[in-house]
């Protein structure tokens, strides 16, 4: 009976796949545990097993409690995603123009590029910002007073859109920049430019998982 009741609960959990594999360990634990104290008052195993799930709780009713804590780890995750992504595009392209700044090479972007750019730089900020609370927040006992499946909705959401809008102003900061049509000219440079509009494309799927883990 412990079998099929872990079997039924790990089939209804959605998550990180260490966090998910914790929780299912933990119930098996307890549930022997609970057996094995039933069996040392003399009843046989198979009733024991029976006790020990009854007290145990309904599966729909644990794999939801359990639901919301793996939303809550998955949405641990794509914030860190968001933040280590984000943060270093924003820094490498800073450090970027700097140095080609420091070299002597000038160049007057047009004003729509110009605010383009500005907006990224702004929403970038606010994205790391949001998603360093966003983790200290997933990481602290206030997660528990919160709606934590809304939490993880919100948080895919959020990550989904993130990831649009980066990929996008990746793709058209790149292409209308001279730098860009210099890299785009070699094959290594043509993969590294691939590489930074395609890595927003890491938030999307962990904001997927997070959606399907509320």
């Amino acid at each position: 009976m412990i079998d099929a009741y872990i079997a039924e609960l790990q089939g209804s959990l959605r998550g990180p796949r260490r966090v998910r594999t914790d929780l299912v360990i933990e119930a098996r634990d307890s549930l022997v545990d609970a057996a094995e104290a039933y069996e040392s008052r003399g009843i046989d195993r198979r009733d024991a097993e029976r006790r020990a799930v009854r007290d145990f709780g309904d599966v729909q009713t644990i794999a939801s409690d359990y639901q919301a804590e793996l939303g809550i780890a998955q949405t641990r995750r794509t914030a860190l995603l968001v933040l280590l992504i984000i943060g270093a595009q924003g820094a490498i392209t800073e450090i970027a123009w700097r140095l080609v700044a420091g070299l002597g090479w000038t160049w007057h972007p047009s004003p729509a590029y110009a605010l383009l750019a500005r907006l990224v730089d702004w929403v970038g900020l606010l994205t790391v910002v949001a998603a360093a609370v966003t983790v200290i927040l997933c990481r602290s006992r206030l997660s528990w007073r919160l709606n934590q499946r809304q939490v993880s909705r919100v948080a895919g959401v959020a990550g989904l859109a993130i990831c649009g809008f980066f990929a996008l102003s990746s793709i058209t900061l790149t292409a209308f920049s001279p730098i860009g049509s210099v890299f785009a000219a070699t094959a290594p440079g043509l993969a590294a430019i691939l590489a930074w509009c395609a890595a927003p494309a890491m938030i999307a799927m962990s904001a997927r998982r997070c959606l399907q883990a509320a």
